[in-house]
């Protein structure tokens, strides 16, 4: 746990506001994916290749307003492209290039279906691990481990989350 700390505190130091550079675009409204951008720009890291682990209409709306320059190529898995925030994906799929090489893959993480061997450079798992109740349930804590093989050297991996539905509506569990 203390190497976590360690190098959390490491990326956080290292984060001082730097002259312009590639990664200078339109900033997002939304603040979860905003702060993603910040840390790109404070650490002036291009995304490269980049790997939108449980995609949909909303990172995928957003991974589209990236600068060309600062993205090799966009590869974006959803377990189900029929229904839910998946259904976003297959929508908007047209916001992909794919003359750079962005990719809408279909496949369940836990399946053997997701993208094999390849390495990259930033890893978006934006809500992923809650929504693998539907697909992978009891699965949640060995995402992480798959998506850390799938990080290059150096890579950055964002986990986004929400407050659950029922907290917003400010019911309980039952």
């Amino acid at each position: 746990m203390r190497l976590g700390l360690r190098r959390l505190l490491t990326t956080m130091s290292a984060m001082e506001n730097k002259g312009p550079s590639m990664l200078a675009s339109p900033k997002t409204q939304d603040p979860l994916f905003r702060r993603i951008e910040d840390v790109h720009h404070s650490l002036n890291k291009p995304y490269g290749r980049v790997l939108d682990a449980g995609t949909g209409g909303h990172s995928l709306k957003w991974l589209a307003t990236l600068p060309d320059e600062a993205v090799d190529c966009i590869t974006a898995v959803t377990a189900d492209a029929t229904s839910g925030e998946g259904k976003g994906a297959s929508d908007k799929q047209s916001l992909l290039n794919t003359s750079r090489g962005d990719a809408l893959v279909e496949g369940s993480w836990c399946s053997g279906h997701a993208p094999a061997g390849d390495a990259f450079d930033t890893v978006l798992c934006d809500y992923l691990i809650g929504s693998m109740d539907g697909f992978t349930p009891f699965m949640q804590d060995s995402i992480l481990g798959e998506l850390r093989a799938r990080c290059a050297p150096g890579a950055l991996l964002h986990v986004v989350g929400l407050t659950p539905i029922y907290a917003q509506l400010g019911g309980a569990v039952q």
